[in-house]
């Protein structure tokens, strides 16, 4: 009895193991007409959800400052890449207490311009809803000049700090605070952890070390709009040449 009760606990863990193949006899689609019948809103829906709403605009609604025109976000640079790269450049050499070289923001995270006019809370989120965190990175001129190739590729990317030419999808002339880079010397780079991972064709910065802080990207902005706000100036920027196509280059960079 022992005997038989083994092979059949052995029978029914082979058969247990053993792949088996599925297949599909007979299949069928049902059409659902979407017409006016779900334009009807759901009011009990909505009258939970009310205060939510109403306590949430309530603060996305707040006015921080005032953008003193319409910036939007392209390549090589623009004036809203260009104010955000500044602003974590500025910012956090704040936090980190000494001077950061070089900052980096990414064309893809712009998510929406910046209009003139007046600039609420919930529009800082819309322009920076990720919750990507700032960090910084010592990485030597070597990989920084690694990283400037891959942005030559890219067509450009948000910087402040360096400047380069971009010339058949390569970086000349790339300096760092106006200096010809050092390929020996080691850089302070602020930028977000989502990059510092090595996205968006960032990987020389993975070679870096890192430090990591608990400040969002977000916080920074926020913070540099209001403090322009309390010095009595509005939100602005300017195209400088920082990342500049080699015929405009040539002239810009004579020196």
């Amino acid at each position: 009895m022992k005997r038989i009760l083994i092979l059949c606990c052995s029978a029914f863990l082979l058969f247990a193991c053993s792949k088996k193949s599925v297949t599909v006899s007979n299949s069928a689609v049902t059409a659902i007409t979407v017409d006016a019948r779900y334009d009807n809103p759901d009011n009990a829906y909505h009258a939970l959800l009310a205060p939510v709403k109403a306590s949430v605009d309530s603060q996305m609604n707040i006015v921080i400052g005032h953008a003193e025109r319409n910036m939007t976000g392209h390549r090589p640079e623009s004036l809203l890449s260009n104010w955000e790269s500044d602003a974590i450049l500025e910012i956090g050499s704040e936090m980190l207490g000494r001077p950061a070289d070089v900052a980096i923001m990414n064309m893809g995270g712009i998510r929406r311009d910046m209009p003139a006019g007046d600039i609420t809370v919930g529009r800082i989120y819309e322009l920076m809803p990720f919750e990507n965190k700032v960090v910084f990175i010592e990485l030597s001129g070597a990989d920084l000049d690694s990283l400037c190739q891959n942005f030559a590729v890219a067509g450009g990317q948000g910087v402040a700090g360096m400047s380069f030419a971009i010339s058949h999808a390569r970086a000349t002339d790339i300096r760092v605070q106006g200096n010809p880079i050092d390929h020996e010397r080691t850089y302070t780079i602020v930028t977000s952890d989502y990059l510092a991972g090595g996205n968006d064709q960032m990987e020389p910065l993975q070679k870096g070390v890192l430090t990591k802080t608990d400040n969002t990207l977000r916080d920074l902005f926020m913070q540099k709009v209001m403090r322009e706000t309390a010095a009595g100036r509005n939100v602005d920027a300017q195209l400088d040449g920082r990342i500049v196509y080699y015929d405009a280059a040539s002239e810009m960079r004579a020196d």
